[in-house]
């Protein structure tokens, strides 16, 4: 019998991915299908086989393939992670994490690395949220914030980084890696630079030694790449002259997290009033305890459906800092309290990254833009760095 296809625009990875359900499960796949809209870094297909697999509990799967941004890391760090809670987190944390049926970290098989996952219960909180009572939501996220970052204490050791799936330390997939779209666009004319080259592609074993590694690299980018010819002055300067580190960073602490627990990635059951499946775990890794949310906790890019105002996703934002204060969740490690010498350094750090990457896309670099407010903080932070060193 042939698998039920449902017509979308990429009908045609349809027949290579029944193939490969049958070489790899054993089964060929009676039902595939993929949602009308898809995610920012993957291509979602829906595959339903004709019995459960052996260990799952379901016979219905996610196709979930990356969009070739991060080769290898992004896949091999979510592997890493899903693997790991399945052998070591408790139980009750573990029904909420997708079990893996198998993966690929290279293209060779459907032209993406791809992970294969079975389908959690719930609906996705990107649909529903505004049905929700919002504190009910919150405090349900909020229980997963803190679940997670229990954790850190079930791992063997401690870094910095992502996660491998031999269990191992891995590199950080971040914001601040520079993605192979990135590259294409604007390094061409420098074809010996790479992913490998441009990026950071080791754990840390602690926090000093990856702000050294990043401080690093924006240095030989300004040198190197001539679209970076303004920075070479004093900018380049303070970058190269900046103080030692300061020491309270070398023992800085790391903690589990997810870090895109925005409410696409969130599964909900109304009836329970409970969150029933945390998804996307590509980007998690182990943080400094400031760093856990990079703003997009809670967040969506689907239109408010809703008029009336009672639900919005500011009352969610300012509900979420209520309830991370009030259980010592908030994740203000008191080492980087504002005004202090390793907040500065800190915020050099994170500034000097996205300073350099505006002027390599040449974007908002007018005088009063975005730039330009992160080049006077930038110089301001640096002014009270040299003169306390």
């Amino acid at each position: 019998m042939e698998p039920l296809i449902m017509p979308t625009a990429r009908i045609d990875l349809f027949p290579e991915i029944s193939k490969l359900f049958e070489q790899r499960a054993r089964q060929k796949p009676s039902h595939i299908s993929a949602p009308e809209s898809e995610g920012v870094f993957n291509h979602l297909y829906f595959v339903t086989l004709p019995s459960t697999p052996t260990g799952f509990t379901c016979n219905e799967f996610f196709v979930r393939l990356s969009h070739p941004s991060h080769p290898f890391v992004k896949t091999r760090n979510e592997v890493g992670w899903l693997q790991y809670f399945h052998q070591h987190a408790p139980p009750a944390f573990n029904n909420r994490i997708p079990k893996l049926l198998f993966f690929s970290d290279t293209t060779d098989e459907l032209g993406y690395e791809y992970t294969v996952i079975e389908k959690l219960p719930g609906e996705t909180l990107c649909d529903i949220w505004e049905d929700i009572e919002p504190s009910a939501l919150v405090t349900a996220v909020v229980d997963i914030v803190q679940e997670i970052r229990s954790l850190t204490s079930k791992l063997p050791q401690r870094w910095f980084g992502g996660f491998t799936p031999d269990f191992k330390p891995g590199p950080y997939v971040e914001c601040t890696t520079y993605s192979l779209s990135h590259i294409k666009e604007h390094w061409s004319t420098y074809p010996e630079e790479t992913y490998e080259t441009l990026n950071l592609t080791t754990p840390f074993d602690n926090l000093a030694e990856y702000w050294r590694a990043r401080i690093s690299r924006d240095v030989r980018i300004i040198e190197k790449h001539e679209r970076c010819e303004a920075l070479r002055s004093k900018y380049l300067e303070r970058l190269k002259g900046l103080p030692d580190i300061p020491e309270s960073i070398h023992s800085a602490k790391p903690y589990l997290a997810h870090r895109d627990l925005v409410l696409g990635n969130l599964l909900w059951d109304r009836k329970s009033q409970k969150i029933t499946g945390i998804l996307d775990w590509e980007f998690a890794g182990m943080y400094p305890l400031s760093d856990w949310n990079p703003g997009n906790t809670l967040w969506t890019t689907k239109q408010q459906k809703r008029k009336d105002g009672r639900v919005t996703q500011g009352v969610l934002f300012e509900l979420l800092d209520k309830e991370l204060e009030s259980r010592g969740l908030a994740g203000k490690d008191q080492i980087f309290q504002e005004g202090t010498v390793e907040y500065q350094y800190a915020r050099v750090v994170n500034l000097s990254y996205w300073v350099v990457r505006k002027h390599l896309e040449q974007e908002e670099l007018e005088e009063y833009g975005r730039v330009g407010v992160w080049l006077k903080e930038f110089y301001d932070h640096t002014d009270s760095l040299c003169l306390s060193c």
